[in-house]
């Protein structure tokens, strides 16, 4: 049973600098994300290159992060007409980005239940573990990309998930990446 207010990963964990300037927020419809899925990597491709990320690999890679988040926020959206919002700011030497979307209680478990596993176990096992299952069972969906940005690059994840008193969507869930400027090769 999830409580009213869970948290994950690095919700809560330490005090935020001022960020450098203005965080950007944008704000969309799952639903215009879901007709060219193509849109997610668009967003995040703006995202990354709009701020004062100092090189094209440290873009590229914030790029992929806000990409595998946006795309987890659409498939568990659940409402197409409730936005998904997103944050994008930088603090010190690291990105963060905040994406949140509404849910209902059987994707707000999901989330709740990824989010335990990947934050009590080795992301190198479950890495693995998720490839070899993804290759072995065509019914499975993949929930390699959240995996995949925790295992390639200097990437935290959080997620906090809390109720609402909408009926329909009782769950807000955010998930924030920290993406560490100074542990990406220029």
């Amino acid at each position: 049973m999830i409580q009213s207010d869970t948290i994950h990963g690095i919700y809560g964990t330490e005090a935020a600098a001022p960020p450098k300037s203005q965080p950007m927020h944008l704000s969309m419809l799952p639903c215009d994300l879901k007709r060219h899925w193509g849109r997610c990597g668009i967003t995040a491709n703006f995202l990354a290159t709009s701020t004062e990320i100092p090189s094209p690999a440290a873009a590229s890679i914030i790029s992929t992060v806000i990409n595998e988040i946006l795309e987890n926020s659409v498939k568990y959206s659940a409402i197409d007409t409730k936005p998904i919002d997103v944050e994008l700011s930088i603090r010190n030497n690291t990105v963060e980005c905040e994406v949140k979307n509404w849910a209902r209680l059987e994707d707000a478990t999901i989330i709740d239940s990824y989010f335990k596993i990947i934050h009590d176990k080795d992301i190198e096992d479950l890495y693995f573990l998720q490839l070899e299952k993804t290759a072995t069972d065509s019914n499975n969906a993949s929930q390699i990309g959240l995996l995949g940005v925790m295992h390639d690059y200097p990437v935290t994840l959080g997620c906090r998930i809390q109720t609402t008193a909408d009926p329909i969507t009782p769950f807000q869930i955010s998930v924030k990446a920290k993406i560490y400027l100074n542990e990406v090769t220029p």
